[in-house]
């Protein structure tokens, strides 16, 4: 299990590297983002980012893009575990700085699309963050 922010798990190559588009072994790197992890899985020159964080904290993610050489354009994939909060505050602004696509459940697509999410009591509003 990944826990601090500097923790960073390796392995070879895999079937799941597919995704990223070559045989080269991959990493996963954490991100704090607030009140949640991000958690950004590094092949190459391309990575897939696990969650968007909180509203705000899209700097943290910069940074770790910074330290491992890349940059937002290496984004090709954000995969949303669910759409609280915590877990999408920045998604618009990582989707735009980006374009990388957004895979998330069927169920929670609608939520998306009305900038609300059922979390904490019940709807938080989607606040783009522009800092």
């Amino acid at each position: 299990m990944i826990s601090s922010k500097t923790d960073r798990l390796n392995s070879s190559s895999t079937k799941s590297d597919r995704l990223l588009g070559n045989d080269n072994p991959y990493s996963i790197i954490t991100v704090p983002m607030g009140y949640s992890n991000s958690y950004l899985i590094i092949s190459g020159s391309r990575g897939i980012l696990v969650d968007a964080g909180y509203t705000g904290k899209i700097k943290n993610l910069q940074a770790v893009l910074e330290n491992n050489n890349l940059t937002f354009s290496d984004i090709v994939l954000i995969v949303l575990t669910h759409t609280h909060c915590d877990h999408v505050g920045c998604l618009a602004e990582i989707k735009e700085k980006s374009g990388a696509k957004v895979l998330v459940h069927a169920e929670d697509k609608e939520y998306l699309e009305k900038g609300m999410t059922p979390f904490p009591r019940p709807y938080c509003r989607l606040y783009e963050s522009r800092h």
